[in-house]
């Protein structure tokens, strides 16, 4: 059963999985067990329990997720070349603008902390685009994003809407038919537990290279592809609305075990190959990981049943948020971890300005209709009912 109408909710998830991202990157400051772009002299594991380890396996895979859904309304209005063109103004485009004038303001607050630069931002910059690149500082930080999502979109393109689109529109129908009829949504957690057994221990992924991160790159990739599927048939969707209470009752206390065990051990989970533990871990957390999801979207359709203006203004301007805030939050933490509050204070500081900061920057760049193309800005999103039976609760 083919859907044609706009998931409302879906702009809800997005608006929020990125506000959540402001509370992850600070988080990550403070973070013992993680090298961030600057880092506090004084760490928290519990800080890092609670705003990282919490949010860090099932945020950006629920925000590829939503992107696999959003591209299947982008392209049963497009044809595939308008919609390759489409994806280069939208990502490559505001990726490459990114590269210039926001990564680099990052990686001057990562060599002055580290006694690498001295010199004004200004002076960095030249410094960046000549003797920085040679000596390897180039990096598009939180821009991995935007490139992981342009190649996944490309990679799939002719599955999705080329020669291989009548074939998968009929394993789509299938699925939807059988999902609906034996309640087995589960049981896509599977595909992710083999790619996730196969590849993290040799690609664990905390740099998101691309070249080298098979691990993220395959889990990325079938989640947008589960996501497009979701979003193209409704007996899939009504499947994640009457299973969200068993998949966040198995997600619940999963993460309240794995937090446990991050904090006790004061550090990420790792595991080689040779270690019997490396399959369980690998399967408990794809599990816990695809269970956060369907429960995630379960749960904003059963809450969101129609568009709200407040949300549909904030979603348009959530993706120029997500380019904006960690460039804003880096230069805001390089002052405030120099000061002697406490770490919590520090935290929250640095949390309300980045907020403040960013939905400043964005609405500010709204104003400015020519600046638009260069972050990925659209115009106002449609406004059309979500026809879909609410979840029984």
């Amino acid at each position: 059963m083919i859907n044609t109408q706009r998931l409302h909710y879906i702009d809800a998830i997005r608006v929020i999985v990125i506000a959540l991202l402001v509370i992850f990157h600070t988080g990550l400051i403070f973070t013992p067990f993680v090298r961030f772009v600057i880092t506090n002299r004084e760490t928290s594991i519990d800080l890092a329990v609670v705003t990282v380890a919490l949010l860090h396996p099932w945020q950006m895979p629920l925000l590829f997720f939503i992107s696999g859904m959003s591209a299947y309304f982008s392209l049963r209005k497009r044809s595939a070349g308008h919609f390759v063109r489409e994806r280069i103004e939208r990502l490559f485009v505001p990726f490459l603008v990114g590269l210039v004038f926001l990564i680099p303001p990052q990686v001057y607050c990562d060599t002055v902390s580290r006694g690498i630069f001295r010199g004004s931002l200004v002076d960095f910059y030249k410094f960046y685009f000549t003797t920085g690149l040679q000596k390897g500082y180039f990096s598009w930080h939180h821009l991995w994003f935007i490139l992981y999502l342009l190649v996944i979109t490309l990679i799939t393109l002719p599955l999705l809407k080329g020669p291989g689109q009548s074939w998968f529109g009929r394993v789509i129908d299938r699925l939807g038919n059988t999902v609906s009829k034996r309640n087995i949504l589960l049981l896509g957690a599977l595909p992710l537990v083999v790619t996730e057994t196969l590849f993290r221990a040799r690609w664990p992924g905390y740099y998101y290279n691309l070249y080298s991160d098979w691990a993220n790159v395959c889990l990325f990739l079938l989640v947008f592809i589960y996501g497009y599927m979701t979003a193209a048939n409704t007996r899939i969707q009504q499947t994640f609305y009457k299973t969200w209470k068993p998949a966040l009752a198995i997600a619940v206390p999963i993460t309240a075990v794995l937090l446990l065990i991050i904090k006790l051990n004061g550090d990420w989970l790792s595991f080689a190959y040779s270690n019997p533990f490396y399959y369980l871990y690998t399967t408990i957390s794809a599990l816990n990981m695809w269970c956060w999801i369907v429960g995630i979207l379960g749960v904003a359709h059963a809450v969101i049943g129609r568009p709200l203006p407040l949300v549909q203004k904030a979603a348009r301007l959530s993706y120029p948020f997500y380019i904006f805030h960690q460039t804003l939050l880096i230069l805001i933490a390089f002052h405030v971890i120099s000061t002697e509050l406490s770490v919590l204070a520090k935290f929250l500081l640095i949390v309300v300005l980045t907020y403040v900061t960013t939905s400043l920057a964005v609405m500010l760049l709204d104003w400015f209709p020519l600046l638009h193309p260069l972050f990925g800005v659209k115009g106002n999103l449609p406004v059309t009912q979500n026809t879909l039976p609410q979840a029984a609760k």
